[in-house]
């Protein structure tokens, strides 16, 4: 800024100068000319304004010198003079002007091929691709930078001998093999190769390029690209080894496994899917459907079910399928879909299909059995019942000696202890034939709105001399006007009264048991028994609550039991459709808690069972 001010001072002091020396001479002599020095100093100026601007100013100059000259010779001389001086002084102007947006440009033009070279050479290194042009008159290869970051050349002109040098020894061979045809009769070329670097690393390239030939035919240039393909067939060979791993698995995969396209269509399977539908190897199954090997209303399931998870993304999970084999026989399978998925769309899906079908029939068999127990189980029940009866209550009048003395003490001791052996036996039949009518199906709810206040008050009563007699302290805890629940009343105060025996049985004298009634419309109806008893390892709860589960540990070996109490009553809460759960550690105790669903809460009419007989 400060230069282009000086050049603009010294425009003004020489057009100044000159116009000075103009005004001192006769008419006559031409002073008009020696203005284009201060045209040619404006020239210097970036901007053609100033070129245009001091013209008009040594115009203006030139004009006043003509005035103010002295008079002297013929004036049309000095006006030709003059004439001459604005002449010289707007050609050199317009001179000036021309030659600076000459060289402006020139100079656009050199940054636009300097910038477009270096885009060029940014574009070369981001696709890792170099390019060359070899003169086969010289062998000499004109290389870009990228072309030499790729070979390992610090130089761009390069004979073309040493670039052969850097191709890996077992790949030279079959780079002059795929360069020789062009060579011989021009056209272009592609060869695939290693690139031994001085560093000792390796990279594979592949170059291609076009051989120019002159009117006989003879090569005179070459000229191609070369590319790094290192990462591409990295990641081939990955995926090649990956594919391989997929096929072994699926070959080895003692499943159904399989792949289908969004129409449902196969893509491709193991040999097992393709033995058990049917096919002759898996490439037999590819473009197919299960119409090609299933009944039309199965294969219309399978395929309503696929578009469904296909629309929806959900996977099925485990789904059990009865088919038909080859050879004619069901077939039952668990089968698991899941989608396929590709750029955030369902490309289709893919499957595996178990064999289940001995589990299948092993299970249906258990099913069986355990029918055949639960009904076993019940006649014996009441086949023992009724002979049960009458010992417990000849028992019971030879105790009570209801008849008359009996004359020996002895006697009634004995018919007090088989009394109560035949209470405690009947009170196992009981449960016994309780247990076995849920787990039959054949026991059946008589549920009605129950007051739980006055049937907790009736349970508190009946236990509480039980209670005392253990030294036992029984708390109730429930908030006042508790709502009705629905539910089998019998059943209620059965799983009660278990839950309060099992609390007074484990429980040493001088300890709590806590019953606690909440119900919440969120949580459901809850009870809740807690005690400070000698409490069981958590790892234990599930055997205490199988089918005569006994915990056999040191403090409880002394207690009485046939391990179907806890069993019973889960299986009573569940019949209503709540839960029991158990919190216990090993000397702080237990707590059981039995929540009733929300919807039992209040009051409610009592549908009728409709499996109950109607008398």
């Amino acid at each position: 800024m400060q230069s282009r001010a000086l050049q603009q001072v010294f425009c003004g002091v020489l057009a100044g100068g000159l116009f000075l020396i103009d005004s001192r001479l006769p008419l006559g002599v031409a002073a008009g000319v020696p203005y284009i020095l201060v045209i040619a100093v404006a020239a210097r100026d970036p901007s053609t304004l100033a070129v245009w601007v001091w013209a008009v100013i040594c115009s203006f100059l030139l004009a006043l010198g003509f005035g103010l000259s002295p008079a002297a010779g013929n004036p049309w001389h000095g006006l030709l003079n003059r004439g001459m001086g604005l002449f010289v002084i707007w050609t050199t102007a317009i001179l000036a002007v021309q030659y600076k947006r000459s060289l402006n440009t020139q100079a656009r033009a050199l940054e636009e091929l300097r910038e477009s070279q270096a885009s060029l050479a940014t574009l070369q290194k981001v696709a890792k691709l170099g390019s060359w042009v070899r003169e086969m008159a010289s062998d000499e290869a004109h290389c870009s930078e990228e072309f030499c970051r790729l070979m390992g050349f610090d130089r761009r002109s390069v004979r073309f001998a040493e670039i052969v040098t850097r191709i890996h020894p077992d790949d030279r061979a079959s780079f002059k093999e795929d360069t020789a045809e062009a060579l011989a009769k021009g056209g272009s070329f592609e060869s695939t190769f290693r690139a031994a670097l001085p560093d000792g690393s390796e990279r594979i390239l592949v170059a291609r390029g076009t051989v120019s030939t002159d009117a006989a035919g003879r090569p005179i240039r070459t000229a191609g690209t070369l590319q790094d393909i290192t990462a591409f067939r990295q990641t081939e060979q990955a995926l090649e080894s990956q594919r391989t791993l997929l096929e072994t698995l699926m070959e080895a995969w003692p499943d159904m496994v399989f792949v289908k396209d969004a129409e449902s269509r196969f893509v491709t399977a193991n040999a097992w899917t393709a033995s058990k539908m049917g096919a002759k190897d898996p490439e037999d199954m590819i473009g197919k459907t299960d119409f090609d090997y299933h009944q039309k209303h199965l294969a219309d399931d399978f395929f309503a079910a696929e578009q469904k998870l296909i629309r929806t993304r959900r996977p099925i999970l485990s789904r059990e399928e009865a088919v038909i084999d080859p050879n004619g026989d069901v077939l039952w399978l668990s089968s698991t879909k899941v989608p396929l998925m590709r750029d955030g769309e369902v490309v289709g899906l893919v499957g595996i299909n178990r064999d289940i079908t001995a589990l299948h029939t092993a299970r249906k068999q258990a099913e069986l059995a355990n029918r055949t127990k639960s009904q076993f189980l019940a006649n014996m029940s009441h086949e023992l019942r009724t002979p049960l009866n009458a010992i417990i209550g000849f028992s019971s009048i030879i105790k009570e000696q209801a008849m008359g003395p009996v004359g020996n003490a002895t006697y009634v001791e004995y018919g007090a202890d088989i009394n109560s052996a035949g209470q405690h036996l009947l009170q196992l039949i009981n449960d016994i034939l309780d247990l076995s009518k849920v787990e039959s199906g054949r026991d059946h709810l008589n549920e009605e709105n129950i007051c739980v206040d006055k049937l907790l008050e009736g349970i508190m009563r009946l236990l509480r001399e039980r209670a005392d007699e253990a030294g036992l302290k029984l708390v109730p805890d429930s908030p006042p006007q508790l709502p009705s629940l629905f539910v089998d009343e019998r059943k209620l105060k059965q799983i009660v009264v278990n839950l309060l025996s099992n609390a007074i049985k484990f429980t040493k004298p001088g300890g709590t048991v806590t019953v606690t009634v909440r119900a919440d419309d969120r949580v459901g109806y809850m009870l809740q028994v807690a005690d400070t008893g000698i409490g069981i390892d958590p790892q234990h709860i599930p055997v205490a609550l199988s089918v005569f589960g006994r915990v056999e540990e040191p403090q409880n070996r002394n207690s009485e039991g046939t391990g179907l109490g806890l069993p019973l009553t889960k299986a009573l809460v569940e019949q209503h459709g709540g839960s029991l759960d158990i919190e216990s550690a090993v000397g702080a105790g237990t707590t059981v808690t039995v929540v009733f669903p929300a919807d039992r809460i209040g009051g409610r009419d009592v549908v009728p069972d409709a499996a109950a007989p109607i008398l």
